[in-house]
């Protein structure tokens, strides 16, 4: 439950920092990581040069991506469960925020897919090509995907908190 102390809602969840609910202390992460990871990717998966030189830290900031939507995401449903009434701009925030992580775990494999076809690529492997094309496919729609995602999920989510 979340009573009214004064003009301040006050929280009482089990997932806390300091006293502050974890889900919108964590999320600034997934907003940031989320997005760099995709575009990362969509470099990674289109530019040799890029894939060479910062293709591994895509990679991981793709998986330092998923790692905190999880983490958001756990926050937030215990962050819901303090408001027994939500209001519809929660129930849509709560609706489209659950999706983001297999969108984000789609974007790491594809990214570990391109960086297994450079590696093969390397080693005149003629599956390297294969694992290029496919990869940098997949690299590409998760990208995009995740970015309209946690555009829509940010975008409801700061109405629900917010107001219009």
């Amino acid at each position: 439950m979340c009573p009214q102390a004064g003009q301040f809602l006050v929280y009482r969840s089990t997932v806390e920092i300091f006293g502050l609910p974890l889900h919108p202390l964590i999320l600034h992460a997934t907003v940031v990581l989320v997005p760099v990871a995709a575009l990362g990717g969509i470099a990674i998966a289109v530019l040799k040069w890029a894939r060479l030189r910062y293709g591994s830290l895509v990679v991981v900031a793709a998986f330092g991506a998923a790692v905190t939507t999880y983490i958001t995401q756990l926050a937030g449903v215990a962050f819901q469960k303090q408001f027994p009434n939500p209001t519809p701009a929660m129930k849509r925030h709560f609706a489209i925020g659950g999706h983001l992580f297999w969108w984000v775990v789609g974007l790491f494999v594809a990214t570990a897919i391109v960086m297994l076809g450079q590696r093969l690529s390397d080693r005149n492997d003629r599956r390297g090509r294969i694992a290029l094309m496919v990869g940098g496919a997949l690299t590409v729609g998760f990208a995009v995907v995740c970015i309209v995602q946690v555009t829509l999920i940010g975008h409801a989510g700061a109405i629900a908190a917010w107001g219009r």
